[in-house]
């Protein structure tokens, strides 16, 4: 039997690229899990944010499907934060048995000092 899909849903907008490199480095370093299915909604950023997130899938491949949708207009977080859920849960790719919400300036584990 194989386990579940984990669903990770994260929300960027503005000029948040770094912070959101971090988030999924933090989160993707310490979290072992797999299969996951990233659902990241790029909410109006106004930085390179769309671009970089085009490259995820050749640096992150084992265990890890991405989910990318951009939306050139900023919609708020509502409605972001549900459009990065539905990304996760699209019906065509299944449902996720387990499901987080994370913000773009989310870290799993605080680096060293």
């Amino acid at each position: 039997m194989s386990k579940p899909t984990v669903g990770i849903s994260i929300l960027t907008n503005g000029v948040r690229r770094e912070w959101l490199e971090r988030c999924i480095s933090s989160f993707l370093d310490n979290c072992h899990y797999r299969p996951l299915r990233i659902g990241i909604y790029n909410n109006g950023s106004t930085d390179d944010t769309f671009d970089w997130l085009k490259t995820l899938e050749e640096k992150y491949t084992y265990g890890v499907s991405w989910v990318i949708s951009n939306n050139p207009i900023d919609t708020g977080a509502a409605q972001g934060t549900n459009d990065s859920i539905a990304l996760v849960d699209f019906v065509a790719l299944g449902k996720c048995d387990f499901h987080i919400h994370l913000e773009s300036d989310f870290i799993h584990m605080p680096e060293a000092q």
